[in-house]
């Protein structure tokens, strides 16, 4: 979480930055001009950080948004999520590609409804302790990998200020199957099955600069 850590206090530093410019009063006393939005054309791409993940999952969730010509833009999505207690770990590992399609047309910065279409690809491994209460008392690992991957629709509304800070508000559905493996290494036994696809839903709210 240090990387997020890091990340949020960048914002948020920004953020302060660019508030105190906004304050600022020329020599003549009089208010200053909002810079127009086509003075950030060079600003192609924001970063964001998904503050449901980081919120709710304890998760870091970033994502790097591009925009491309004829209001369309692309965003590439990276999840991690490490959960652990003393008798077991998860670690959890997933991208999203997606290609958007923004509905109101946008001067330089992205900003406006979108239809998303997108890919996820979801790896989970993790390990537990099993105890067996024979005269023994014989204690096994039980090793768990999981690999989940599909697609779906995202829907949203994503907004960058003249001073380059983003605010995306999205809901996707998408459908996600894959395989499941149990591997007991103690035991030398192993088993596995499909994952049928099943829908799912997801909402976030996140936070971004645009550069």
């Amino acid at each position: 979480m240090n990387i997020v850590k890091k990340l949020i206090c960048c914002i948020l530093l920004l953020s302060a930055t660019n508030i105190c410019r906004a304050f600022e009063m020329p020599e003549n006393d009089e208010p200053a001009e909002p810079k127009p939005a086509y003075q950030h054309a060079a600003r192609k791409r924001i970063i964001k950080l998904n503050l449901t993940s980081l919120i709710f999952f304890a998760a870091e969730d970033l994502s790097l948004h591009k925009a491309l010509e004829n209001n369309t833009a692309v965003q590439f999505g990276l999840f991690h999520r490490y959960t652990s207690n003393s008798n077991a770990y998860a670690n959890e590992f997933a991208i999203t590609p997606e290609f958007r399609f923004y509905l109101d047309e946008y001067n330089a910065v992205p900003t406006g409804f979108y239809i998303a279409p997108f890919l996820r690809y979801i790896y989970s491994a993790g390990a537990s302790k099993m105890q067996f209460y024979d005269l023994n008392k014989t204690e096994i690992k039980k090793e768990i990998t999981e690999i989940k991957y599909g697609g779906g629709i995202s829907v949203g509304y994503q907004y960058t200020n003249i001073y380059g800070y983003s605010f995306d508000s999205f809901a996707s559905f998408g459908r996600f199957g894959g395989s499941h493996t149990d591997n007991y290494s103690d035991l030398n036994y192993k088993s596995n099955w499909d994952l049928d696809f099943q829908p799912a839903l997801y909402y976030g709210i996140s936070i971004g600069y645009a550069f």
